[in-house]
C-alpha cells in the first residue's frame, strides 16, 4: 500500500457532490482504418489486457481507520474491465454536440471508491463510423502528466508497464 500525498489526499477532502475533482480523457477513433472492422468486444479485451498489467489502473482507494491520516492506495490483484467499462450508443449519426452532452452527464456522477477511481465509457454510433472513448479519472489518482502517460500505455502498440507511485518522488517533481 501506498499513502497518498497530502496533495493527491486533499483532492478527495475537497471533492463535494456539486464539484467533483475528477478529469476526464475523450479518444475520438475512425473505425474504418481498421481492416478487422469495429467490435466492442475486442475493443474492451484490449484494453482489459492492458489495464490489468498496469498498476495505477488497479489502485484501490483505502481508507485510514478513523481518518488518522490519508487514504492509501491498495493494489488490487485484477477486476474485470467489463465492471467500470460501459458502452453507450448515440442516435445514428450523432453530432458532435450529442457527444458533449453525453459527456458532461457522465462527467457529473461522482466516482464509486469501491473500485479503482477511474472507469471509460465507449460511445458508439457517431457520425462517419467513428467511435469515442472517455476516460474518467479522479484527480487523486492521476494529473496531466501521467494520466497521459497511462493512455498512452492504453493505446500503444507495445505494451509497456511502468511502476508509478501515487505521489512524486521526494525532493522533487514528477509522474505519479
Amino acid at each position: 500500500m501506498e499513502r497518498l500525498s497530502g496533495l493527491d489526499a486533499s483532492f478527495l477532502y475537497l471533492e463535494t457532490p456539486t464539484m467533483q475533482m475528477h478529469v476526464a480523457f475523450v479518444i475520438i477513433c475512425d473505425t474504418r482504418s481498421n481492416p478487422d472492422g469495429y467490435r466492442f468486444s475486442a475493443l474492451a479485451e484490449r484494453i482489459e489486457s492492458r489495464v490489468n498489467r498496469e498498476p495505477a489502473f488497479r489502485r484501490k482507494l483505502v481508507q485510514v481507520p478513523f481518518n488518522l491520516n490519508h487514504p492509501c492506495g491498495s493494489k488490487t490483484v485484477s477486476f474485470r474491465f467489463s465492471i467500470i467499462c460501459g458502452s453507450t450508443p448515440c442516435s445514428r449519426r450523432a453530432q458532435m454536440a450529442q457527444l458533449g452532452h453525453l459527456i458532461g452527464d457522465i462527467m457529473e456522477k461522482p466516482l464509486d471508491r469501491r473500485y479503482p477511481l477511474w472507469e471509460a465509457w465507449v460511445v458508439e454510433g457517431l457520425e462517419e463510423q467513428r467511435v469515442a472513448m472517455v476516460i474518467k479519472v479522479h484527480h487523486a489518482a492521476v494529473d496531466g502528466v501521467s494520466g497521459t502517460a497511462l493512455l498512452r500505455h492504453l493505446f500503444d502498440e507495445v505494451a509497456e508497464v511502468r511502476e508509478r507511485k501515487w505521489a512524486p518522488p521526494a525532493g522533487g517533481s514528477g509522474t505519479r
